[in-house]
């Protein structure tokens, strides 16, 4: 398995980027594009295509999480243009949690160990971190930290 995948602290990405009344910060699309850029060079490392998978959520969740990724697919980011994202993003689905998704089962314990320690906290007993850590995406540069899981403050 290989993760990819972005935390940021919410405290953080205002108490630095935020000018109240002018500069309002959307964190979830911040944490989107940081997601989404990394899979994007997954996807074109191995010349591939994908699809994002959401747990879903309330229905005006949903469509707030679906309209920051067609802002992205559309736009493109920093990292990736949107060609890229045109040719490697297949879409974005939401599944409900009745449904019992397999990949989605195994979704569920794989952000805690990450949050836990981008938060600093102490891991819980068991667990399986450092197994998690060692699958973060590398970018073929040995550089987990950059392209696995990316702490955004």
């Amino acid at each position: 398995m290989t993760i990819v995948g972005s935390s940021l602290c919410e405290d953080d990405l205002k108490r630095y980027y935020c000018v109240s009344g002018r500069n309002e910060q959307d964190s979830a699309l911040v944490t989107m594009q940081l997601l989404l850029e990394n899979f994007c060079h997954f996807l074109c490392a191995n010349n591939g295509i994908g699809r994002i998978i959401y747990e879903s959520r309330e229905l005006l969740e949903n469509e707030r999480l679906r309209d920051r990724y067609y802002h992205m697919k559309l736009m493109g980011s920093m990292y990736m243009d949107k060609n890229t994202a045109e040719k490697r993003l297949l879409g974005i689905d939401f599944i409900d949690k009745d449904e019992n998704c397999a990949g989605l089962q195994i979704a569920d314990f794989v952000p805690l160990g990450f949050a836990r320690d981008h938060a600093g906290m102490n891991q819980g007993n068991p667990n399986i971190f450092s197994t998690l850590k060692f699958h973060r995406y590398d970018g073929n540069q040995n550089m987990r930290d950059r392209f696995g899981i990316k702490y955004m403050p």
